[in-house]
């Protein structure tokens, strides 16, 4: 459709005129909802893309006239991605300022789950550090990681963590002790287990070597000190009780 573009001054702020954007899904469609500001709008201007890592941000956009909400023609999003969806008043002729939310018409389960990696091993923690799904791989907005680790014969542990968080502390495990540990990434949709790794937990820490070293030390010199006395003893024996000569 014929436009008008109209190139704003430096420095010039766009004016707001929303103040909330809204999709959800009903009826297998999505629908969007914006909640205007104070000033009135002449019209708005849809426009959306996919967030993704390999494929380019090909624009899609629509013209709304006199409302505030919007429903695209079925088959306008695929499932399991994400679009990134801007909202932009229109009045006197001017642009203003949009307002940009994220979503999806159907999550999924992500295709897979994250692969823990052991950054620090101690004698009762071990460190954790994983890396994030990729947009493409995600299938649905990650609401947590479960962090699940199970030693021989022990009950199975788990722990959650916020979908920001990418490194975790495992505390309170046994020392000298095997773990199984693997990450589940979770959507609305259900979750995707990781690829699992073992690791073990140290059976002396710093503060147990540091301990170690000067009882072993001291050891040590006694058992020179030993060993000398041995060689010399009866040079000692001379020197403490040297023989007195009889009497004749």
């Amino acid at each position: 459709p014929e436009a008008i573009l109209r190139i704003p001054p430096i420095g010039e702020k766009p004016q707001k005129m929303i103040g909330i954007v809204q999709g959800f899904i009903h009826n297998d469609q999505m629908v969007l909802k914006w909640k205007p500001s104070i000033a009135t709008a002449d019209g708005y201007v849809v426009e959306w893309c996919v967030d993704s890592d390999i494929e380019a941000c090909e624009i899609s956009w629509q013209h709304i006239p006199n409302s505030t909400e919007w429903t695209p023609p079925k088959g306008t999003f695929q499932p399991f991605k994400c679009y990134n969806i801007s909202v932009y008043p229109l009045y006197d002729n001017n642009v203003g300022a949009h307002y940009s939310t994220q979503a999806y018409i159907e999550e999924g389960r992500p295709q897979h789950g994250p692969k823990a990696k052991a950054e620090t091993l101690g004698k009762h923690e071990v460190t954790l550090r994983w890396e994030k799904i990729p947009k493409d791989k995600r299938n649905g907005f990650i609401t947590n990681y479960t962090i699940v680790y199970k030693a021989y014969n022990e009950n199975l542990m788990t722990e959650t963590v916020s979908p920001d968080v990418l490194e975790y502390t495992l505390k309170s495990l046994q020392s000298n002790t095997l773990y199984n540990v693997y990450i589940t990434a979770n959507t609305k949709a259900g979750r995707t287990k990781g690829t699992s790794i073992n690791v073990s937990t140290l059976k002396f820490d710093e503060g147990d070597i540091a301990m170690m070293v000067p009882a072993a030390v001291i050891t040590l010199l006694l058992i020179i000190i030993g060993i000398t006395c041995l060689h010399k003893k009866h040079k000692l024996k001379r020197v403490f009780w040297p023989e007195i000569g009889r009497a004749h």
